[in-house]
């Protein structure tokens, strides 16, 4: 995870939340070795439409996304997804093969959000989708798969206008942005369908496999989704409920594998959520913020290097210290400012 979404939201980095960690300067370095060894093999094996040369141009793909490279990105999921397509079409009821086309789209699809190609990665979305519905069927990791481009598509109509998650569910006493920027009552109705499905999915899910972590997770994430729709549809009491729940899904993962960072950040993220009221956003509780600061703590002082922990901390200390602005703290709440 790269700059948290409380953080992301609240700027104008429209887009950041879902952008990749920028990686430090050791990180650059391993990243084009790797990418010298890849187009070595690359060259070697072009001529090859196999899984293993998808594979290489895929993760050719994914560095040069990390490294801010979009466009030599886009040219190495290209060549990936000739390969993908071919290997498709050769066998399109395989449900790995299946899989691996739609994961590749879906990579191309985010790396097209991060970009602002809202409509461009809606369609590679929507492609994945396509993939996976035939495919499907009872098979968890492709129905899991499912959900999450469901969820991927959803989002995507998310992103723009000043009323998104950026302004409206993190700005500190600003009312709800009401008309202009929303998007129109089909496009919230599609986005709307997309969460459903992916929920109904998820829930299916978890009923044969109450303990799987990655269903779990990805229920939180279709929740923290549905909120920001909720929110366009100015029903915040709806956004809230959805929030706990996203909340309560995040804190079973945090409690029960503790080791995860993943689920550590999410769940210190949301703490950090602000839902707007009648009169701009409702201040995030105390004890939330709190909490938030003491997780996000704990993840940058174990892991110093991963700059996304240290932004994340950031906005923690950023929230505690707007809850004890507004009760009155505010010696506090500039220490808190100024950590």
């Amino acid at each position: 995870r790269g700059v948290p979404r409380s953080l992301a939201l609240d700027s104008e980095l429209e887009g950041a939340a879902s952008a990749p960690a920028l990686p430090n300067a050791a990180d650059v370095e391993l990243l084009q070795n790797l990418l010298d060894f890849f187009y070595r093999f690359a060259e070697q094996n072009q001529a090859d439409l196999d899984v293993e040369t998808a594979e290489v141009f895929q993760r050719m793909g994914e560095i040069h996304r990390r490294l801010g490279q979009p466009d030599r990105a886009r040219e190495a999921y290209r060549l990936a997804l000739q390969v993908r397509t071919a290997v498709f079409d050769r066998s399109p009821g395989d449900p790995a093969n299946a899989l691996a086309y739609a994961r590749l789209l879906n990579a191309m699809g985010l790396l097209e959000k991060e970009t602002g190609e809202l409509q461009g990665a809606r369609s590679v979305h929507e492609a994945a989708r396509g993939v996976l519905a035939g495919a499907a069927h009872s098979n968890p990791v492709v129905r899991l798969e499912l959900a999450r481009t469901l969820n991927l598509l959803g989002s995507t109509g998310l992103s723009g206008g000043n009323d998104s998650m950026m302004g409206v569910m993190r700005r500190r006493r600003r009312p709800a942005a009401s008309g202009g920027g929303s998007p129109p009552g089909d496009a919230l109705d599609s986005e709307a369908a997309a969460f459903e499905e992916a929920r109904s999915i998820l829930h299916d899910l978890m009923r044969q496999d109450p303990m799987n972590p990655e269903f779990q997770y990805e229920l939180a994430q279709c929740g923290r989704s549905q909120a920001l729709l909720a929110l366009k549809e100015a029903d915040t009491s709806e956004a809230r409920r959805l929030l706990a729940s996203a909340l309560a899904d995040l804190e079973s993962l945090a409690r029960d594998f503790p080791d995860v960072p993943l689920y550590q950040y999410e769940l210190a993220d949301t703490l950090c959520y602000q839902v707007p009221g009648r009169r701009g956003a409702a201040p995030v509780p105390e004890d939330y913020a709190d909490r938030a600061v003491v997780i996000a703590g704990r993840l940058s002082a174990r892991y110093p290097w991963m700059e996304g922990y240290e932004a994340l901390l950031a906005t923690a200390l950023t929230r505690q210290a707007s809850v004890r602005e507004d009760t009155g703290r505010l010696e506090e709440a500039e220490a808190g400012y100024r950590d």
